[in-house]
């Protein structure tokens, strides 16, 4: 039954990580309504607590808006890309879409940049995380586009799917995100600091908020505006500076460990697709010939250009490949 979808869109075989991204993606649209969907206070809402530093700071504000309306539609839009009936039969959309899309994520990027010093708590391991991810996944746009430029198609592909690959870590992190929030609840050890102010954009009471956290006076009598308490961890506390703290505590770790399951994903996947890149490697060839480059099927960043591997030699008519590198390399068509 599997087959009868993804066979007429070119797959081979089972695909599930451009559905993954396209599912992400079409949930978090409901977050283009700012004010209502996304900080409104209902269900299905961001983590408890973000909207206070999106209300309180306009950079912030405008770098969230940026970065959904950069990284939500790219998320959809690149779905198309990676299916072969659309690259076959509408390539001008599938170049068209690409730039498209490259410019999207250009402007969730600058926007992700603009909230990570506060986002879900805004600790160094998070803008780290956050730079880190911006960094590498704009040079992997950056080397997707020289090597299509160059023609070298093989190459294009690859640095596309790890740069998508890595994408896709803010899927990865909330699965992790979630199982750490719980564990650390369990222990009930785990506490962060949290400004008073933030906390009583939670509780929306300064009676409860005083109760509760009683070195808190000082930011209501206006002697320290930048209060700060500890607060505990917990998922099954009803206070939502609590859960706000579970999911904040691990965030940092969650994102770090799922940019680096994407990121070796994305290397086991390659090195189990090797007949597409030798035949992707193949049509480079062909289109750089045509086009004039010497030696044709190397003009990108291919591995002989950079480091020390043999000379890639393409597969001849008959389709027996020689050149170094291969165990019979002067094999002729008689068997010689």
């Amino acid at each position: 039954m599997a087959r009868k979808v993804y066979h007429p869109l070119g797959f081979s075989k089972v695909f599930i990580f451009a559905g993954a991204m396209l599912g992400f993606s079409l949930a978090r649209l409901q977050f283009f309504d700012f004010n209502g969907k996304m900080c409104g206070g209902g269900p299905g809402g961001t983590l408890p607590g973000e909207c206070f530093w999106y209300k309180k700071y306009l950079s912030s504000e405008v770098g969230i808006r940026m970065h959904l309306l950069g990284v939500l539609p790219a998320g959809v839009l690149v779905c198309f890309q990676f299916v072969p009936a659309v690259r076959r039969k509408w390539m001008l959309f599938h170049r068209v879409n690409g730039y498209v899309i490259f410019l999207l994520v250009l402007a969730g990027i600058i926007g992700g940049l603009m909230i990570a010093r506060h986002a879900v708590g805004g600790g160094l391991d998070i803008q780290a995380g956050t730079g880190f991810l911006a960094l590498v996944v704009s040079v992997e746009l950056a080397l997707a586009w020289w090597n299509i430029k160059k023609l070298q198609i093989d190459q294009h592909r690859a640095w596309m799917l790890r740069a998508w690959f890595l994408m896709g870590t803010p899927i990865t992190t909330r699965l992790i995100l979630f199982i750490a929030a719980q564990i650390i609840s369990k222990q009930g050890n785990y506490f962060q600091p949290r400004l008073c102010e933030h906390i009583q954009f939670m509780v929306e009471s300064a009676t409860e908020t005083l109760e509760h956290y009683p070195e808190c006076a000082s930011y209501f009598n206006g002697s320290n505006s930048v209060q700060q308490v500890l607060v505990r961890a917990s998922m099954s506390s009803d206070r939502l500076e609590e859960i706000a703290v579970a999911l904040g505590a691990p965030f940092g770790m969650a994102l770090w460990l799922g940019m680096a399951i994407q990121a070796a994903g994305v290397e086991i996947y390659l090195q189990l697709t090797p007949r597409e890149s030798n035949r992707l490697r193949q049509v480079s060839y062909h289109r750089q010939l045509e086009a004039g480059y010497t030696p044709a099927g190397s003009a990108g960043l291919v591995p002989e250009r950079l480091g020390d591997a043999d000379a890639w030699v393409p597969v001849t008519d008959v389709g027996i490949k020689t050149g170094a590198g291969m165990p019979f390399p002067n094999v002729t068509t008689d068997g010689e």
